[in-house]
C-alpha cells in the first residue's frame, strides 16, 4: 500500500467510526514519520471519545478539567510543536521531497482539535444550564435526565437508530463474532441493551403471523464494492459477485436464505424499480400461483430491499399486518421517524 492509499484508508476508517481499524493504519505511518503516526493514535482515541459523548457523562462532566478537551489541547499542541519543526527542516527530519501534504494535514489536525473543544464547551454549558433551570425536576428520560437540552436527547435517540441498524445491516458479520464470546445464544447476546431489537420485531412477526422468511437484500452494484466480511483495507483483492451473489441477504430470518425463491425475488426487483424507488408507494406485491408463494418487497435504502415471504397460500395484497409491520420497519430503518422528532422539539 503507497503512502496516498494509506492516508485514504486511514480516513476511511476515522470516517466509518472504525477507531481499531483507524490505530491500526495509523501504526503503519511509523515506517513515513514517527511523530505523525503517534499524533494519528492519539487521535483516533480522542475521537473515539468524543463519539461515546464521554464529555457530558457525570464521571467526567463535574470534574474541574474535563479529561477528553484536556486530550485535545494536548494534542493541538504537540501537532503545532511539529508543525513548527517541519518548517524549520522540511527535507532533514523527515527526508521526504514534498512535505506540503503532511504539513496541510497537521494544520487542519490543530484545527480539528480546536472545534472539538469548542463543541465540548458548548455542550457542557447547554448541560450546565439546563441543569441549573430545572434543578427541581426529578423526571428521567430514556436518554439520561430529562433536562438534558432537545438536541442532546434528541443525538442520543439518533444514535439508537443507527447503532440498532448498523447491528442488523452487519448481523451476519456481527454474529460470527458474537459466537467466539459467548456460550449463550449469540443472537440474543448481540441484540442485548440494544434500544431498538429489530431482530425481536422480525422473529415476533413471524410466528405471530407465519412469514417463512423476512429479510434484507443488497443490490451490489459496479459504484459501490461490495466485502460480506465488512471493512476492508484499501489494497484488498476484490471481485465482484455475479448473477444471483449480487443479490446477498444481508440479514435473514430464518438465517437460511431461501435460495430457491430468489430468481422470483430479483425478477421482482429489476421489473418494479420505480415503484419501489417511490417512498410513498405501497410494498411491491407478486404471487407465484405455480408454487404457491406471496411476495412483499419495500425499498430500504438505495441499496437495500425488505423482503416478506408467505408460502402455500395467497395472501390478499393489502393484508394490513404485513403492510403496517413493513411501513413501520422501512419508516424506522430510513431513520424517518427519529428525523420527525427533532421537527417536534420545541
Amino acid at each position: 500500500m503507497d503512502q496516498q492509499e494509506l492516508y485514504t484508508s486511514t480516513w476511511n476508517a476515522l470516517g466509518a467510526f472504525d477507531y481499531a481499524a483507524a490505530s491500526k493504519l495509523a501504526t503503519r505511518f511509523l515506517r513515513v514519520y514517527q511523530p505523525f503516526s503517534n499524533l494519528l493514535v492519539k487521535l483516533c482515541n480522542c475521537e473515539n471519545l468524543y463519539t461515546q459523548l464521554s464529555f457530558l457523562k457525570p464521571k467526567w462532566y463535574y470534574m474541574r478539567k474535563d479529561p477528553l478537551n484536556l486530550l485535545y489541547h494536548y494534542l493541538a499542541e504537540e501537532t503545532t510543536k511539529e508543525i513548527a519543526v517541519l518548517e524549520s527542516h522540511p527535507t532533514t527530519v523527515v527526508g521526504l521531497a514534498d512535505t506540503t501534504p503532511l504539513l496541510e494535514i497537521l494544520h487542519a489536525l490543530v484545527d480539528l482539535c480546536r472545534v472539538r473543544q469548542t463543541f465540548i464547551h458548548l455542550y457542557q454549558a447547554l448541560l450546565s444550564k439546563s441543569h441549573s433551570s430545572s434543578s427541581s425536576s426529578s423526571s428521567t428520560s430514556d436518554h439520561g435526565d430529562a433536562s438534558w437540552p432537545n438536541t442532546i436527547r434528541w443525538f442520543g435517540k439518533y444514535l439508537d437508530n443507527l447503532y440498532a441498524k448498523m447491528t442488523l445491516y452487519f448481523n451476519n458479520i456481527l454474529l460470527d463474532k458474537e459466537q467466539l464470546l459467548t456460550d449463550d445464544d449469540p443472537a440474543k447476546s448481540l441484540w442485548k441493551g440494544i434500544k431498538i431489537d429489530y431482530h425481536d420485531q422480525i422473529c415476533t412477526f413471524r410466528k405471530r403471523f407465519g412469514a417463512h422468511c423476512v429479510g434484507l437484500i443488497y443490490e451490489v452494484t459496479s459504484a459501490v464494492p461490495f466485502h460480506p466480511q465488512g471493512y476492508v483495507l484499501a489494497d484488498t483483492p476484490y471481485e465482484a459477485p455475479q448473477g444471483i451473489h449480487s443479490f446477498p441477504f444481508i440479514y435473514c430470518q430464518p438465517n437460511q436464505a431461501p435460495k430457491e425463491h430468489m430468481p422470483n425475488i430479483i425478477s421482482i426487483i429489476q421489473g418494479s424499480r420505480n415503484k419501489l424507488s417511490d417512498p410513498k408507494s405501497d410494498p411491491v406485491y407478486f404471487y407465484d400461483s405455480k408454487i404457491g408463494s406471496t411476495y412483499y418487497l419495500a425499498q430500504v435504502d438505495e441499496h437495500v430491499v425488505l423482503v416478506v415471504i408467505y408460502l402455500e397460500r395467497q395472501v390478499p395484497q393489502r393484508e394490513p399486518t404485513t403492510l403496517d409491520f413493513m411501513a413501520s420497519m422501512v419508516r424506522s430503518l430510513r431513520g424517518t421517524s427519529v428525523i420527525a422528532d427533532l421537527s417536534r422539539m420545541e
